[in-house]
């Protein structure tokens, strides 16, 4: 998707277009980080389009969506809506039936709280900690945070380049 893509599935003025606009100077060197609260939207009916979901983070990069990660509503939300679950395969068999990813079993257990499924073009990586609502992010693989490396390290080279003391 492109930011122009994701800028439109939400309501408006839900981000600043100026981390969008950004993105490209020092020190982001392509990266956008969005952050939206549904808590904040002003209507009703907004808020209702996104029942059962904290807060969503975005990151795209060169104004394209790499990854998405959905924190749901849990004990300590307001309001508090989202079911707790026990464990993450309890969490992982219920987000799976949607969609129609595999079960739980099928998904590579990283940590015990953590379950991740690799798929064609994307990784999917579910989350319950102690307590939690879940999380769940969705990852485009790409080697983003290796070309901001290399954009980092060349705009230090510049800077030394055309240093004049």
């Amino acid at each position: 998707m492109s930011a122009e893509e994701v800028l439109a599935f939400f309501p408006e003025n839900s981000f600043s277009r100026n981390a969008i606009e950004s993105a490209q100077d020092e020190p982001n060197f392509g990266i956008a980080r969005l952050v939206f609260y549904v808590s904040s939207l002003p209507s009703q009916a907004a808020r209702e389009r996104f029942a059962g979901i904290e807060l969503i983070n975005l990151v795209l990069f060169d104004g394209r969506l790499v990854e998405l990660n959905v924190n749901y509503t849990g004990a300590n939300s307001r309001p508090k809506r989202g079911p707790i679950w026990r464990n993450v395969d309890e969490f992982v068999n219920r987000l799976s039936e949607v969609p129609g990813l595999p079960p739980a079993t099928v998904w590579f257990d990283r940590d015990g709280s953590s379950k991740t499924l690799r798929c064609t073009g994307f990784i999917v990586t579910a989350l319950v900690e102690q307590g939690s609502a879940g999380t769940i992010t969705l990852r485009i693989p790409t080697s983003y945070e290796e070309t901001v490396r290399q954009r980092a390290l060349a705009e230090q080279e510049r800077k030394r380049r055309e240093f004049k003391p």
